[in-house]
């Protein structure tokens, strides 16, 4: 108690999104990197409102490639999926299609992804799953309707257990 009543305390705070745009925009620019469209967005969705993650994320792409940022390197670098790829994996997991499962597994292993990661993305894909079927007008205007458009049908329950079963497994994991 007595050193708690000696310390400073910060509860930081996500940043917005537009705000973090505009900042790593400016870093871009005065970095004379080029980055494809969507990557900017994707660094961001990636670091969760934490400006220290993405400015990392951005720096380890920028030492990585040659001035030129592409939405595969962002995935690459950071041992992450795009959303396709994430779309892919879970409508393989709902299909029950578990030699393709395996294989994508042993793929994603030989690339060095980053199981945790890619758990975390995976969780985040189904509660955005299930944010779609129980709240439609939830997203915002950089929301993909079609990707998540093909699982309207699964069991609600169903997205529920996989998404406890993948929050076990990084606990697991870790």
């Amino acid at each position: 108690i007595t050193i708690l009543s000696r310390c400073q305390r910060f509860d930081f705070k996500k940043i917005d999104k537009n705000n973090m745009y505009k900042k790593l925009t400016e870093i871009t620019k005065k970095e004379n990197v080029i980055t494809e469209e969507k990557v900017l967005s994707e660094i961001i969705r990636l670091s969760d409102g934490c400006m220290r993650d993405a400015l990392s994320i951005l720096d380890q792409i920028i030492a990585y490639t040659d001035g030129t940022i592409s939405l595969e390197s962002v995935h690459e670098i950071n041992g992450t999926l795009t959303q396709k790829e994430l779309k892919n994996f879970i409508k393989n997991i709902f299909d029950k299609n578990y030699e393709n499962l395996f294989k994508l597994i042993n793929q994603y292993d030989s690339n060095g992804k980053n199981f945790i990661k890619l758990s975390e993305e995976i969780i985040l894909f189904l509660k955005n799953i299930l944010l779609k079927m129980t709240v439609p007008n939830y997203f915002e205007d950089d929301y993909d309707e079609n990707l998540y458009e093909e699982f309207s049908n699964i069991n609600l329950k169903l997205i529920i257990t996989y998404i406890k079963k993948f929050n076990e497994s990084i606990f697991e994991m870790k």
